[in-house]
């Protein structure tokens, strides 16, 4: 027993000696890499939303941001920067990281009206929340309960 304890005290002091952390949104995917899945665009929209300069390229942005990683000898996505900037990729799709909007017939949110699943990347999703929330839409006319979950 003694032997057991020594040996799974050492096996988790390396483990954590060699990851240095154990947050999720840090995580370095090995699945994800970062030359076939990158959203150009997606950068694009966060860097001039964020008004971040692009004098120190798209590597090292990515990396102060904690969004990209090595693993293997390539440049590969954390699940942060999956969220962030990934190409919208059924293959890789986190299903915690969708958006469904709901326009409910009054407020018992029981008869539904209009609904939409946003499946982007992270800003495209709550941008969209908000244009599907304050958009007027005349065949309807938006009278009822809106959610988004």
């Amino acid at each position: 027993m003694y032997n057991q304890n020594i040996f799974c005290k050492k096996y988790c002091a390396k483990l954590h000696c060699n990851h240095k952390r154990i947050r999720y949104d840090e995580i370095v995917r090995d699945d994800l890499p970062i030359d076939e899945l990158f959203n150009e665009a997606a950068y694009k929209r966060y860097i001039k939303t964020a008004k971040i300069s692009d004098v120190l390229g798209r590597e090292s942005i990515l990396k102060n941001l904690n969004c990209t990683g090595m693993s293997n000898g390539k440049l590969c996505f954390t699940n942060a920067g999956a969220l962030f900037f990934r190409a919208n990729d059924a293959d890789v799709m986190f299903r915690h990281a969708g958006i469904v909007c709901a326009l409910y017939k009054g407020n018992d949110k029981v008869y539904i009206l209009d609904a939409k699943e946003l499946n982007g990347d992270i800003v495209s999703n709550v941008d969209d929340a908000i244009i599907l929330r304050t958009a007027p839409d005349i065949s309807i006319g938006r009278q009822g309960e809106f959610s988004c979950w």
